[in-house]
């Protein structure tokens, strides 16, 4: 047993019972289990402060956590505790897992067949040899797939021998006989990767008995943070290193687990129970962030998730408002929706007796959109900069920023200005069409030496009488000519075909499309940005404004140049006007656009959840797996990102949905996610900022937008009314012939498009218009009785 050097009360001053609790349990293994706005952070820097005061020294005590921003924090507030408590303490030790096996290999490089000074190789760093491995091998492989296996594969504490002795199929022997030969050119090169600053300190700890004794000895107590999002080798690699003293603190929460796609195991948690005898379980299920409504509404959602703790969440903070769930008209009308909440939310408050603005309601600062997928940006970003507010992007490339959104513009670009040889360098070998550096020199000395444009230069390949002059090979002369053909073709459409045709053509023609398609790493994030670009060429493809197709594609083009050169105008800020949000506020700060995953553990006043329709959250691709299992625990992870979303929100949730896919005629009908129906009505308003189709038409206005008209109305109606409102669920579907009842999640096989999941169905007449997500073929909307789907 420990004995302490200062008074407990003093270290653990400020803390709750139940953070006191864990906090000074310091001898055993123990399962501190914080939900959101628990002040887990708070209790660890406690803890630390705690151990230190018993005379443990500083480099005896490990803190580790994931991220360098989370290290970074933790480590602040334990120093500043040590430093008050524990006068004589250095630096404590705090670290991420992969720092943690940098400074051991360090350490070790003689037993892990390193030099010293190795080299960390990144994801360029590991895509540049991957391509040159297999130029060796001369076989076909897509970097992206071999890259994503073989670090599943080191993650799951998987050799290349080990990885090839349990093959499943050709890819797989393929993929082993690649990690032989990456792992070689590594070690000649004297590098490792990010996933073998894991893998190799664990091998050396379970091979090494006298540098395995040496580390257990130095490590007295060991505290890992966000548990659940630990993967197999992480859990094994903490297991190792605590087994002397066992002395193991973990600290998470399975309900916010969000990272299997980064082989997160939440049931880590429960095994760390199982593996370690004696292990103490402590709860912290107080919050001191969000409302008592929000907290209600968000413990409603998960509670249908199959838990490993069927805890309940509470708080003493006030009631609060509702959570206001919205329905749109489509993406553009939401963000303009969202952005007149946001108005409404910061603007002055005026003094009652003179009229003036005496002070400001709100700071953006305390405001953030969150959203399922970086493409759904595209409309927030557009609307925040339309109206001069601004936002900062987090975690991403701003949309016109991201490479498929460049390359897409710039096969426009050349059609518009053939001049323009920045953009024609971009994606004369984009895809990779074999004009290689060579070849595009002798093109340039050809434009450079006879006055001609770049582009003009290309197109000389599709003359047989001055293709010559170029100077090129056979081989690379029917290269480029294939190329200009393409642009030939493309320059010709442009004539006669509105922008988001000429975009689709460009994108197919060109073989983008289908080269996108071979990362299936990047795919699906890559071309629902692509499908965000086409539903913005949308507004620009109608002859109703009296343009031709090239006036068109020009007014287009000039749209994307002065958005995108707004966003570079000021770092992290969507837009430079000192008038944040309309003329009338003076509010500072810039609203925050996030993704779900990234705003895991940060926390807004106010907290808008965008896009929240079937398809996108839970989203298709997600849901896109082979077992019924599989589609559960899926399924509970979209839920648990929901989840994680609304517990952002400290004082004001707002949740908005639409009801079609885009403004254009050519639009698709949407439905609502699942998850909104399994919030507690009791603490759900519901806003109509659209009329929903069967709906009788909405009463005067609440207030305007630029898009349409908003209406405040509770979602939940006396009896009578209730049934004869529409509710967010398929209606009569269930009145159909069986074979017709394809209800959204369910699993579908078809004879030319392979498998794929049911988004959503809809009855029309006798018959059922269902669309559904395919893993190779992508979103279909198809009539049920047509369309031959076996149920799987």
């Amino acid at each position: 047993m420990t004995t302490l050097l200062t008074n407990p009360d003093a270290v653990l001053e400020g803390l709750s019972d139940a953070q006191r609790a864990a906090a000074s349990y310091i001898d055993g293994p123990l399962i501190i289990v914080a939900g959101p706005g628990s002040g887990k952070t708070r209790v660890m820097a406690h803890r630390m402060a705690y151990i230190l005061a018993t005379g443990v020294r500083p480099w005896r005590a490990l803190g580790v956590t994931f991220t360098n921003k989370a290290a970074a924090e933790l480590r602040q507030r334990c120093d500043a505790l040590a430093n008050r408590f524990v006068p004589d303490a250095s630096e404590t030790n705090v670290s991420t897992f992969h720092s943690f096996g940098a400074r051991f290999l360090r350490i070790h490089h003689d037993a892990a067949g390193l030099g010293r000074d190795f080299t960390i190789y990144d994801r360029d760093d590991q895509e540049r040899l991957m391509k040159l491995i297999l130029e060796d091998m001369d076989v076909e492989a897509k970097v992206g797939e071999v890259l994503a296996d073989i670090g599943k594969a080191k993650n799951n504490n998987q050799l290349p021998e080990e990885f090839a002795s349990i093959s499943t199929g050709y890819r797989h022997e393929l993929h082993a006989e690649i990690y032989e030969q990456y792992e070689a050119a590594l070690k000649r090169s004297n590098g490792v990767d990010f996933d073998d600053l894991l893998l190799k300190p664990y091998r050396i700890l379970v091979t090494d008995n006298h540098i395995r004794t040496a580390m257990q000895n130095r490590y007295e107590h060991i505290m890992v943070d966000e548990f659940q999002d630990t993967n197999a080798l992480q859990f094994e690699l903490v297991r190792v290193l605590g087994d002397a003293y066992r002395n193991i603190c973990v600290v998470g929460d399975p309900d916010q687990s969000i990272y299997s796609w980064r082989n997160a195991r939440p049931e880590n948690m429960e095994r760390l129970a199982e593996v370690l005898d004696g292990c103490k379980l402590f709860e912290l299920s107080e919050s001191y962030r969000s409302t008592k409504t929000i907290i209600a509404a968000a413990s409603g959602l998960i509670a249908h998730n199959n838990r490993m703790l069927d805890r309940v969440l509470f708080t003493n903070n006030e009631e609060g408002e509702p959570v206001e769930i919205g329905v749109t008209e489509h993406p553009d009308h939401e963000a303009s929706v969202i952005l007149d909440l946001v108005e409404r939310r910061v603007r002055p408050k005026v003094d009652e007796n003179n009229g003036e603005n005496v002070r400001i309601s709100g700071n953006l600062d305390d405001i953030a959109v969150l959203y399922r997928t970086n493409a759904q940006s595209r409309a927030i970003e557009t609307e925040c900069s339309r109206r001069g507010v601004q936002y900062r992007l987090i975690g991403g490339v701003r949309f016109y920023e991201r490479r498929e959104i460049k390359d897409a513009l710039a096969l426009l670009r050349i059609v518009v200005n053939p001049s323009d040889e920045t953009s024609l360098r971009r994606v004369i070998n984009v895809p990779p069409r074999g004009i290689g550096p060579a070849t595009l020199r002798k093109i340039e000395e050809y434009s450079l030496y006879n006055s001609v444009s770049l582009l003009d230069a290309v197109l000389m390949s599709s003359d047989p009488t001055t293709s010559h002059e170029l100077s090129l090979g056979r081989a690379a002369l029917n290269k480029v000519r294939s190329f200009a053909d393409f642009v030939n073709t493309l320059v010709a459409n442009s004539e006669k075909h509105y922008p988001h045709d000429l975009l689709d053509y460009a994108l197919k023609g060109s073989g983008y499309i289908d080269w996108v398609k071979k990362d299936a790493e990047t795919r699906a994030e890559r071309l629902e940005n692509i499908e965000e670009l086409k539903s913005l060429a949308e507004k620009y493809s109608s002859s109703e404004d009296g343009n031709d197709p090239r006036q068109a594609l020009s007014d287009l083009l000039e749209h994307t140049s002065l958005f995108a050169n707004v966003d570079s105008m000021d770092d992290g800020l969507g837009a430079d006007d000192g008038n944040l949000v309309a003329s009338q506020s003076e509010a500072a700060g810039a609203i925050t656009l996030i993704t779900l995953h990234q705003a895991k553990g940060l926390e807004f006043d106010t907290v808008f959840i965008a896009g929240v329709n079937e398809g996108v959250l839970p989203h298709a691709m997600a849901l896109n797996v082979q077992t019924q299992d599989d589609y559960e625990a899926a399924c509970g992870e979209e839920r648990r990102l929901m989840y994680v979303g609304m517990t952002r929100a400290k004082r004001k949730l707002y949740v908005t949905w639409s009801l079609y896919t885009s403004a254009s005629l050519y639009r698709r009908q949407n439905t609502p996610s699942q998850f909104l129906k399994e919030i507690p009505e009791e603490h759900v308003k519901e806003v109509e900022y659209a009329r929903v189709p069967g709906r009788a038409a909405p009463p005067p206005v609440a207030f305007s937008s630029s898009f349409g008209i908003a209406v405040d109305r509770d979602r939940f109606a006396p009896p009578r009314r209730r049934e004869q409102r529409e509710k967010f669920t398929e209606r009569g579907l269930d009145e159909m012939p069986v074979e017709l009842q394809l209800k959204a999640g369910q699993r579908v096989k078809h004879s030319m498009f392979g498998t794929g999941v049911v988004v959503n169905s809809r009855p029309i007449k006798d018959d059922v218009r269902v669309t559904v997500a395919f893993s190779k073929e992508g979103v279909k909307m198809l009539m049920a009785s047509m369309a031959g789907l076996e149920k799987i």
